[in-house]
Formats: structure tokens, sequence, C-alpha cells
């Protein structure tokens, strides 16, 4: 009777462990939790080369899984088993896409219950590449008595290349690295950031995406003593044949900065007057002119401003015209140089507008001044006229044309 009773509690304590092994170990109705697993993305470099991209944020992404099956499979799982994948190959345009992912494990059997989020929201856009001039963008405004040598800055690199949405890409003109220049009186070196600007000089804010071939670049900027200088600028009108009254000219400036080592400075004048040759001018233009420094001086010392006058010309116009050669008279022609003209010419005659509305150019007999005029320069030496008119001037446009000046000797 006392071996049943034994028997029988064995019995119950067999079946008891069998229950509590099934339920607790080999149970397919078991679950698990595992969150912040992280997605790996794949089929990236297939948009490379369709020039697409990923314009969203896709560095931390992790989603929340539930898994079900075997418990002791998913006791045996850890995140570091566990593979979320997003799949961005088929992929073929730009678009807003709502992508699922696919989940394996490296050993042990387990099945998605749910999975948070469910899917994934990406943006695609169009990819593109520029290469864009970096400018130096000056701040602020040194100490008195000096200036920046911008002609002899050195930069590291002068182009930067950049990537990311067309969009974006497109709006980008330059790179600038912002030189502070307050109350500065020594050279400025460093290593300086690059920003991004557009063509109306804002900066381009949409640089999340963006990426640079360099980010950061040295730059060394030379600063130099310097002295402020006043120009007057001067027509000189011998050989204008016309009324002073239909020019007007304007100068950007009346004051220049020059820049150099002290020994050269001491030598700058505090002014100088530049002389235009009113001659050489016969429409409008702008001409850019130069500081009249002591030659000795020149190699050593700048100058910081461009000073370019506007010159006005109103009331003048010009008529082209092909002269025969019966119309060209030469005069005071050296006994040892003999002149042969082409059959016909072309000139330009130079007047006031109502002068050149009448003009008849077949009328016209154009002196050629040969005093000047030698074997070595040719008939381009010769200062021409036009007989009876000396209010008219004309340029005759000998370039091109076979004209000789040979030597008359024997």
């Amino acid at each position: 009777m006392k071996n049943n009773l034994v028997r029988a509690i064995l019995s119950l304590v067999v079946a008891f462990g069998l229950w509590l092994f099934v339920a607790t170990v080999i149970s397919p109705e078991s679950v698990s939790e595992f969150d912040q697993i992280s997605v790996e993305l794949v089929g990236t470099s297939r948009l490379e080369k369709q020039n697409l991209m990923i314009v969203s944020d896709t560095s931390d992404l992790t989603v929340n899984l539930v898994l079900k099956g075997n418990r002791s499979d998913l006791n045996s799982l850890d995140k570091s088993d566990i593979t979320v994948l997003l799949d961005l190959s088929d992929i073929d345009g730009a678009g807003v896409y709502e992508l699922e992912c696919t989940v394996s494990f490296k050993s042990g059997a387990a099945e998605v219950q749910s999975q948070d989020p469910k899917y994934i929201t990406v943006e695609v856009k169009e990819q593109a590449t520029v290469t864009v001039p970096i400018h130096a963008i000056d701040r602020g405004s040194l100490a008195d008595g000096y200036a920046v040598d911008w002609d002899n800055m050195e930069m590291e690199y002068n182009m930067v290349t950049v990537t990311g949405p067309k969009d974006v890409v497109e709006t980008i003109a330059y790179a600038g690295i912002d030189i502070e220049l307050t109350n500065k009186n020594y050279d400025i070196y460093g290593d300086f950031d690059l920003t991004l600007y557009r063509e109306d000089e804002r900066a381009v804010v949409d640089v999340q995406y963006l990426s640079m071939s360099v980010e950061k670049i040295r730059v060394t900027v030379p600063v130099k003593s310097a002295k402020t200088v006043s120009v007057d600028i001067q027509p000189d009108w011998t050989g204008w044949i016309f009324d002073q009254s239909l020019v007007t000219l304007t100068p950007s400036a009346t004051q220049v900065t020059v820049m150099g080592d002290q020994s050269s400075l001491a030598l700058v004048d505090s002014s100088y007057t530049v002389i235009l040759n009113m001659k050489d001018y016969l429409q409008s233009t702008t001409q850019t002119v130069e500081l009249p420094l002591p030659e000795e001086i020149r190699d050593y010392v700048t100058c910081v401003d461009e000073i370019q006058v506007q010159i006005e010309i109103t009331g003048l116009e010009q008529k082209s015209a092909e002269l025969s050669r019966n119309q060209f008279a030469p005069v005071n022609c050296s006994p040892n140089v003999s002149i042969t003209l082409p059959t016909t010419v072309e000139v330009v005659i130079w007047g006031q507008t109502d002068q050149i509305k009448k003009l008849q150019t077949e009328q016209l007999m154009i002196q050629v001044d040969c005093t000047n005029v030698t074997v070595e320069s040719g008939i381009s030496a010769a200062v021409c006229t036009v007989v009876g008119h000396s209010d008219l001037k004309v340029i005759v446009l000998w370039e091109g044309q076979e004209v000789t000046a040979a030597s008359a000797e024997r």
C-alpha cells in the first residue's frame, strides 16, 4: 500500500514537471518584445546610379518588434541577432514612399507578431553636383592706416564641389569665407569654414543634405600699411576738334587708398592729377585710370581702389564708307618712300549728328600726311584729315588693306 502511494506521488511530480516544461520552454504561443532595433538601408547604390538621394533623416531609424515563437528560441534571441532591412531598390524616381521593412534572425525560429512603425516614410529627390568659386567676404574695417592686400591673398582651394538635392544645388552661386577685419593691423590667417551663398548674396539655408568636397580651408590675408590719396581727373583737349560741351566726365572716386611698406608710402604724394587725352575718345566709354606714382616705387606700392572714369559723349555720330584710291591725297612724302594704296579703302568719319546726316562720302577727299611714314612704320603712321572739314575726324582702316610703303631708292 505504501509503495502505491509513493508511485502516485512520483507520477504527479513527473506530470507536473512535464506540464511545467511544456508551458515554460516549448510553448509555441510565447511572445517577447524587442525595442529600438536599428534599421539598415539597402539599395542606396542603385539610387545613386539614378542620380537620386534620400532627403529624410535616416541616421537613427529604429523599430519596435513583438515576436512570437518557442520560448526557448525567444529566450536565446538578442537584439544583435535581429536584422531589420529597408530595401530601396525598387525606387525609380523622386517622390515620397512608404516602405515596409523585412526582419530576419541569425538563429532560432520566430515570427513577427507586430511592428511599430509598420511602414517607414522616405522622401527621395533628384541629386545634382555643382562646382562653385570660393570668395572672401570682408567683415568690419581694419585699424586706421591699414589695408588688405586682396590680390596676394592665399587660399588653399579656389573652388568647391557641392552635391545634394537638385532644387537646392541649383540655387548655389558661390561659397564664402568670412574674414573678420575689425580693428586688425596684422596679417590674418587660419582655417575658415565655408558658407554657401545664392546669387542674391543670401546664405543657403537648406544645407542638411548637402555635401562639400571641402568644408574648411586654410587662408592667409596680408594686411599692409596704407595711405589715402586725393585724385583729380583733368581732360586734355589737344586734338579734340569737337565742342567740349558734348563730353561729361564722371570719376568713380576722388580718393584712393594705396598700400605698401612705410618707406615706399613716404614717397607717395597726398594728391595726384591724372590727365585724360580726349582725342583718344570718340564715343561713350568707361576708362580705368592709373595713379601716376613715382617710377621707383611702382613695384612696392599697390593701389587698393580702382578709379574708373565714365566718359559720356553725346551728339557725335559715325559713318562708315568705302572710298576709292582717288579720294586719298598723300602729302609730305619722303623722296625715299613710295606709297601704294589699294583700289578702295574703308574709313570711319566722326562728326556732330547734323553734319554726319548731310555728309556725301563720295565727295570727300582725305589728306594723308606722310611726314612720319617710313618703310618700317608703313602708311599707318600717316595723319589723315578730311579736306575742307576741320570739324570732322576720319579714321582710316589701314589694317587688313594691301598698303605698301616701299623704298624709292634705286
